[in-house]
This record gives C-alpha cells, sequence and structure tokens, in this order.
C-alpha cells in the first residue's frame, strides 16, 4: 500500500503538471506534509474541531482563503514547529503543493481535498 499510495499521489502530481504547470514536490515534502497534517487531524479530533472551523479561524482577513502566513500562523498555532520541527521552508514548500492554480492563497476546498488525499494515503 505504501508504494502504490507514493506512486498514486505522483500520478496526480504529473496530471496536474501537464494541466496548469504544477511542480511535482519531493518525497520528503509529501511525507512531512503527512505528518503535518496528521497531527493537525489529531488536534483537531482532541478538541472536537473541524478544519473548515479551523480555516475560517486562521483565515484573518476573511477572504475566504489563507496565504503563506496564515497557513504558517495555522501549524505554529497548533505548534507544529515544537512537536514535528516544521520550519518556514516546509510550510513553504507544503503551501506551493496545494496552491494548484498558483495564485497564491488557498481556499477551503483546495486544501480539503489536499487533506483528504494526503491523510488517506499510506506513505
Amino acid at each position: 500500500m505504501r508504494i502504490f499510495s507514493r506512486y498514486q499521489i505522483r500520478l496526480d502530481q504529473e496530471k496536474m503538471s501537464k494541466d496548469k504547470g504544477y511542480k511535482p514536490v519531493s518525497d520528503a515534502v509529501i511525507e512531512k506534509k503527512k505528518e503535518a497534517y496528521d497531527a493537525v487531524q489529531a488536534g483537531l479530533r482532541r478538541v472536537g474541531k473541524s478544519l473548515a472551523e479551523l480555516f475560517s479561524k486562521v483565515d484573518a482577513d476573511d477572504s475566504k482563503a489563507i496565504d503563506r502566513r496564515e497557513l504558517y500562523e495555522m501549524f505554529k498555532g497548533m505548534q507544529l514547529d515544537e512537536s514535528i520541527g516544521l520550519t518556514r521552508q516546509h510550510v513553504d514548500q507544503i503551501f506551493d503543493s496545494i496552491d494548484f492554480d498558483n495564485s497564491g492563497s488557498v481556499t477551503l476546498p483546495e486544501l480539503q481535498a489536499d487533506f483528504n488525499t494526503v491523510v488517506a494515503a499510506t506513505l
């Protein structure tokens, strides 16, 4: 299952690359993103909140999209910088992998789709 999941993510990236100029991310980034998302999911379960509620809280300007800074603040607010060693560079790489349309912001549907794909994958 581990190889298949990574292969499926790669196939998805290759298709997006052809469609929108998306640049595939390294296995290390995929693994760090999975680690971060697993920690986010565990934190949300602990407090009984949803990803949508977290997204709304982090969307400081109420634009219905978050930028790099807001994504970083979301992870930092959950103390992922300390608990899993998530750096600003990791967050930038994760953001780039989520921002499929290269708009410079990530909407809830983009984040939710990526989150569900990565959390469901067993690396």
